[in-house]
């Protein structure tokens, strides 16, 4: 079965349209049309917008509590014999997704 996870990041930090693609996917109908089940949302927005001093990343260690989260439930869902789809609009969120795949597979 397909599980819906959503990942309302945005690699900004500041919370435009990105971190609200998983909810507007979501209004547009395409759990239902998939029939899938309806995770929620396993992360949270990255914030704040401030550059780590080390990489020059936005908000790192939001953004590693929130690929951890992801890749968490991906894992998770794969273990369970589901199809996860992860829901976003920033690409940040395939640092999680695909780390839960990779994780899983190694089972």
């Amino acid at each position: 079965m397909w599980v819906v996870l959503g990942a309302p990041l945005d690699s900004a930090a500041e919370g435009e349209g990105e971190e609200r693609a998983p909810e507007a996917l979501r209004s547009a109908g395409l759990v239902e049309r998939l029939g899938a089940r309806d995770m929620g949302d396993v992360a949270e927005p990255l914030r704040p917008p401030d550059r780590d001093k080390r990489t020059g990343i936005l908000a790192f260690e939001s953004l590693v509590e929130a690929s951890t989260a992801i890749a968490e439930a991906v894992k998770g869902a794969l273990h369970s014999g589901d199809r996860p789809l992860v829901l976003g609009g920033d690409c940040s969120l395939l640092i999680g997704a695909i780390a839960g795949a990779r994780d899983a597979a190694q089972r």
